[in-house]
């Protein structure tokens, strides 16, 4: 999956919820806190491992907690722009 601007990681992001803690899509809503998922600590950082790994770029554990929302969150990574090595 490329991921490109923050609309596709949004989605992205949405993918991982949904499967991780079994919420259709459809009822993701990105501008909610994800701990009103019920995200636990350990799923936000498979989370950052995944974007990581289809990114191909270093993304500190701290910018989930920055960005707490999925739009926000997405909005920060596609910010710095393709294959930054912020660590």
């Amino acid at each position: 999956m490329e991921l490109t601007g923050a609309d596709r990681i949004e989605k992205y992001i949405a993918g991982f919820i949904s499967k991780e803690l079994g919420i259709p899509e459809s009822d993701v809503d990105y501008d909610l806190n994800f701990g009103a998922f019920g995200l636990s600590s350990m799923s936000g950082m498979k989370l950052v491992g995944r974007l990581e790994e289809e990114l191909q770029t270093r993304i500190k554990q701290s910018m989930l907690f920055e960005n707490p929302t999925i739009s926000r969150l997405a909005e920060a990574i596609a910010a710095r722009g393709p294959a930054s090595d912020a660590a």
